[in-house]
């Protein structure tokens, strides 16, 4: 999977699709990732309701334009990773 230099919200990425622009933000940024949360509502529902930038949208990701991510780490995901770090750690130094 590419490396993504930035991660889509809905609401840019509808605008950018209503303009015929999601390349830009490839030329511009590099590889943008769409979270799960963010393809669900823009091309899941969006699809649902007949919405023509649902399907640019869709079109930019089977293209590479955008990059489709399973996962993205929450912030609470990792202070947990931290602290369990921090826990290692100061058991290392005992």
């Amino acid at each position: 999977m590419a490396d993504v230099a930035a991660f889509a919200d809905s609401g840019p990425l509808v605008y950018f699709a209503k303009l015929t622009a999601l390349h830009i933000l490839q030329a511009i940024l590099g590889a943008v990732g769409v979270p799960p949360a963010v393809y669900q509502e823009t091309v899941a529902a969006g699809k649902l309701r007949g919405k023509p930038d649902a399907t640019a949208i869709e079109r930019a990701l089977d293209m590479g334009v955008l990059v489709r991510h399973e996962s993205v780490t929450s912030l609470l995901e990792l202070q947990e990773q931290a602290a369990e770090m921090d826990r290692l750690l100061s058991r290392s130094g005992e």
